[in-house]
């Protein structure tokens, strides 16, 4: 069986080595860089420094990241280059300093680029010293953002006092851009997220996008017939991170069919986009979108969850295009926002339903027999077919013989949305995945074909698993596949 699967999808390669991170530099202004000042420099991940000496020289919290990551532009940007704000800064700037700051200012000066910041304030002093006084200033009538307007938020001030502390340095990149998900490049730093609830502590949140292989321009899908890619990116944290909010970035729905983020089992070399076959063995899904599938906001569980995002590996995002535009660009991906605090639950994806079928069928079922020996508490379903897709059900067999339904939905392959659930699964309880389809069909990567996951959210990470050999091929260990 396994080589059927394998005769579906012809193995190409190639690797395109190319810097994924190349949002932000943030070398100083007034001198170039010298030594280890410039390890990276065009290679690096825009990050919200918070503050540290060297928070700047380091890239994606691994020693040698700079040295993995071949550059786009090997030369150095000239001290006269660096004269744009570092796109964290410019998000905030612009929104609580604009109205009147900006390049037709209202106030008596513009803070529009790092040269603004560089210049003498009335009070002789540097402006961004004169800025740092006033974010701070505990005197109403002294501060800014002045009482009328809206104030920074804690985030924010941080980032700002960060970046002023340093002596305001300048950035050669003169488009970084927006929180909509535009065509960014690579990972960037979010500093402004008004789609985020409130939280009652800091989140940081990365883009992973899709690329033309310079991290910056869209990339060119152009007709591509159930074409899929890859693109390894370096984690842009430099700890050990925990996922609270997954969004989707989409920018082509028209060209895209879905997309997958798995965290590696071990480091790759950061770069894309490389063809793939749409197996995964040695990654761990953590995120999915598919039209219509909603964000995740591990918050709103009320089960104090969140996905665990370690530093030394990489991530990589698998896209699904089907397109016969010629023109056709994308720049979709996903957005993650990270908190520091370790939750007291772990959750991972696991593909449970079923995809060892070679006989066309109307109705395919498969049954997940979880091996872990304690409970597994299941928080979201996800459900994927294809276009002949109509129905879906998911029944959990109690170990006493009792049957729990816990799925039972039409699908539409143009609305795949999330189902949020609050499930047990206790020591000897399966569950039943029953597809529908409205003709005969085989399983296949091809969107004419089809497929039968109910993807589950479930923490423990990694109890939702009975791996086998046909399914540690294609997916890895989180699978709980009926064969």
């Amino acid at each position: 069986m396994l080589k059927n699967y394998l005769r579906l999808f012809p193995v190409t390669a190639g690797l395109l080595a190319v810097s994924l991170f190349t949002a932000c530099s943030e070398q100083p202004a007034e001198k170039p860089c010298e030594g280890d000042e410039c390890e990276g420099t065009n290679g690096r991940v825009d990050e919200a420094d918070t503050g540290t000496k060297d928070a700047g020289k380091k890239d994606a919290g691994a020693k040698d990241a700079g040295k993995a990551i071949v550059a786009v532009d090997a030369g150095q940007p000239s001290t006269a280059a660096l004269v744009h704000l570092p796109c964290d800064v410019k998000a905030i700037v612009e929104k609580k300093c604009g109205s009147c700051h900006g390049s037709d200012p209202s106030a008596p000066m513009s803070l529009v680029t790092a040269a603004d910041f560089q210049a003498a304030s009335k009070n002789k002093q540097k402006m961004y010293a004169t800025a740092k006084d006033k974010i701070n200033a505990t005197i109403p009538s002294e501060a800014m953002p002045p009482a009328s307007a809206e104030a920074l938020t804690n985030s924010e001030k941080t980032a700002l006092n960060a970046w002023l502390t340093k002596g305001a340095p300048g950035s050669a990149v003169s488009s970084c851009g927006t929180t909509s998900g535009a065509n960014d490049g690579g990972v960037a730093v979010d500093a402004n997220v008004p789609w985020a609830p409130p939280s009652d502590e800091e989140l940081e949140c990365h883009k992973l996008l899709a690329h033309n292989g310079d991290g910056k321009t869209p990339m060119n899908v152009g007709v591509a017939e159930d074409v899929y890619y890859a693109y390894v990116f370096a984690a842009p944290w430099k700890e050990t991170a925990y996922g609270t909010i997954i969004r989707s970035v989409i920018d082509n729905k028209k060209a895209l069919h879905h997309w997958l983020l798995f965290q590696d089992l071990a480091a790759g070399i950061p770069g894309g986009a490389v063809p793939q076959i749409g197996a995964h063995p040695t990654g761990q899904l953590i995120a999915a979108w598919a039209p219509g599938a909603d964000d995740m906001d591990f918050r709103k569980t009320g089960k104090e969850v969140a996905l665990e995002l370690p530093a030394d590996t990489t991530y990589t995002v698998e896209f699904h295009y089907n397109s016969s535009d010629p023109a056709a660009k994308d720049a979709s991906g996903v957005e993650i926002c990270t908190a520091k605090r370790k939750p007291a639950n772990i959750a991972a994806y696991s593909w449970v339903g079923q995809d060892n079928l070679g006989f066309p069928s109307t109705k395919w079922t498969g049954t997940c027999a979880p091996l872990s020996s304690e409970p597994i508490h299941i928080v979201s379903f996800m459900p994927h077919m294809h276009l002949k897709g109509i129905h879906m059900k998911g029944t959990v067999n109690r170990k006493d013989g009792t049957k729990e339904v816990v799925h039972d939905q039409p699908f539409d392959f143009n609305y795949q949305r999330s189902y949020a659930v609050d499930i047990t699964l206790n020591p000897g309880d399966t569950i039943t995945t029953e597809c529908d389809y409205s003709a005969p069909s085989v399983f296949g990567q091809p969107t004419d074909q089809e497929m039968c996951y109910l993807f589950s959210m479930a923490y423990p990470k990694g109890a939702l698993a009975a791996p086998d050999i046909w399914g540690t091929v294609a997916h890895g260990a989180s699978s709980c596949l009926g064969q």
